[in-house]
Order: C-alpha cells, then structure tokens, then sequence
C-alpha cells in the first residue's frame, strides 16, 4: 500500500508513471481528488475502493486495464472509459451511489455503450457490467453482470429486455429505491442475491412464458 494515508485528501501522480498498483490507495477515506497523467496505463485491484469521499477522477486515455473493485464504494458521478481500454475487472464500479454519466468510447474494441445506453457492455458476451440510475438495458444484452446496478440508490424502474438469459449475484443489490420487478421468459438463470436489500420492492412477476421460473397463483415472488 505504498500511498495508503487516510488523511489525505488530494492526490497528484507525477507524470511518467505508469501503474497504479494493486490497493495503492484501499481505504483512504478523506481522499477526495485525484489526478492521473496520461502516462497512466493500468490501474490495479482495489487501487481505490472504499474512498468514500473521491467524487473528482479522470481516467487517463491511455488506460488499458482497470482492476477488480478498482472504484469500488467512491463518490465519483461520470466514467468514461477511452478506446484504448481492452480489461475492466469485475466490480470495478460496484457501490458508486453518485454515479450519472457512463461512456465509452465508440473506437473501444472491447467495450461499448451501445444505443447511448449509459453503461459499460462487454463486447464479446453481451454482458452489462455496470450502470445507473438512468441506464436503458439493450435488447442485444444477455447477461446483467454481478453487481452491475448495485448501490444504485436512485433506480426506481428496471425494465429487463427479453435478450437477457442470465441476472447474476447481487446485479441490482442494495437498489433501494427500486420497486416492481418483472423477469422475462427469456432469464433461465437467477442468482439467489440478483436482488438482495432491495428495501423498496414490492412487487416481483416472472413472465407466464417463462419455462424455468414462475410467479404461481400470483405469489409475487
């Protein structure tokens, strides 16, 4: 943890630097600004989970690999993941409750945000890994990844198109504010945690076409 200081509250990284190593920054919790150079090229696991107050960060355009729970718990409101990106680890923006803006570039060869659909989707399995309140699920998406809408305080509707086969572990966990439910006859897998501490729902259906999960005598689960 060669930056870990939790009473630090900005950050510049000289230019030159290429990686920042694996929970470089884990835990620093007054940290609230920081700036990378473009000389940046990975950004390891857990580099900056828990910062609970980081709002302010700007991913170089150089990035090529961002870690597992790389962001996971911070403040920040917008990702933009440049053309050069080709890994983003699982989680990596799991927990960010002031998440808005998610773009990616449309010259990335491994990610997109088809459809201006305010996510970020893996390319080679259809799988949305992460979005917001305001995200517009594609029909072309087949796997809602784990912990893709977790923390998403402000998500209220979660319209699941029939493209989707797989809702993963914790995909829409701790989305309070999300309220009603309905499971397409397309979804042959559903995690036991898909939507855990979901304080708010009242009403969960599973499309009558469905032929491996139903709602029988209208139970509402």
């Amino acid at each position: 943890d060669l930056f870990w200081n939790r009473s630090m509250r900005s950050v510049i990284i000289p230019d030159g630097y290429e990686t920042i190593g694996k929970r470089a920054f884990y835990e620093c919790y007054s940290l609230r600004s920081v700036k990378m150079p473009n000389s940046i090229t990975s950004i390891g696991d857990a580099a900056f989970e828990s910062c609970s107050a980081l709002d302010t960060i700007s991913i170089p355009s150089k990035i090529r690999s961002i870690g597992y729970s790389a962001f996971w718990g911070t403040k920040i409101t917008e990702v933009n993941i440049p053309a050069t990106t080709t890994y983003i680890g699982r989680n990596a923006f799991a927990y960010c409750e002031a998440l808005k803006s998610i773009t990616v570039d449309a010259n990335n060869s491994a990610y997109d945000s088809r459809n201006n659909c305010n996510a970020i989707i893996e390319k080679a399995t259809n799988t949305l890994m992460r979005g917001c309140g305001t995200t517009i699920i594609p029909n072309t998406v087949q796997i809602i990844g784990q912990h893709a809408f977790a923390g998403c305080l402000n998500l209220s509707d979660a319209s699941i198109p029939n493209s989707v086969t797989t809702i993963e572990d914790y995909a829409f966990s701790n989305c309070r504010a999300l309220t009603s439910v309905v499971i397409p006859s397309s979804v042959t897998k559903l995690y036991q945690q898909s939507f855990s501490e979901c304080s708010s729902l009242k009403s969960i259906r599973v499309d009558e076409n469905n032929r491996t999960y139903d709602s029988r005598n209208n139970c509402n689960a």
